[in-house]
């Protein structure tokens, strides 16, 4: 396995939508299958878990998207956490935030401290945590627990 720094893979990323013509949403796309097999390799009870899947703005979040429409789509329970509102959703993300609609999976809103306090107690009884809030696009230190 190759371990590369922030830039690297935003380089990586970038090289394969210009050099490759592969599109950002396919590599979205992408990202979010390949994890979700990656995850049922090692569950061997995937569809019998409750899994969480908590959600920034960015890309990352829109994979986490990708992951929670996958794992509908093979009957897991899954619920979807927003950090942020949905008008600060942009580009492929919301594209793929949209498409959770059209699957019928609720997006519960945890965009503010209240929200994200109400919400805690059903993700920490996740029997499966997804973290999709920060990727390589973060430029910011992190600061306290709550919403992005």
């Amino acid at each position: 396995m190759r371990v590369l720094t922030s830039d690297q893979m935003r380089a990586a990323d970038r090289s394969t939508v210009e050099g490759a013509g592969v599109t950002s949403s396919l590599l979205m796309e992408n990202a979010g299958r390949e994890f979700v097999s990656a995850i049922a390799q090692h569950l061997s009870t995937l569809d019998s878990q409750r899994v969480a899947v908590v959600c920034g703005k960015g890309n990352n979040g829109g994979d986490g998207f990708v992951v929670a429409r996958v794992l509908g789509s093979r009957g897991v329970d899954v619920h979807v956490y927003l950090t942020v509102p949905r008008s600060e959703v942009s580009g492929d993300a919301a594209l793929t935030l949209a498409a959770l609609g059209a699957a019928s999976l609720r997006v519960d809103d945890a965009a503010t401290q209240e929200l994200w306090t109400l919400a805690l107690p059903a993700i920490a009884g996740s029997d499966l945590i997804v973290d999709a809030l920060f990727g390589t696009g973060l430029s910011r230190p992190l600061g306290a627990a709550g919403p992005a």
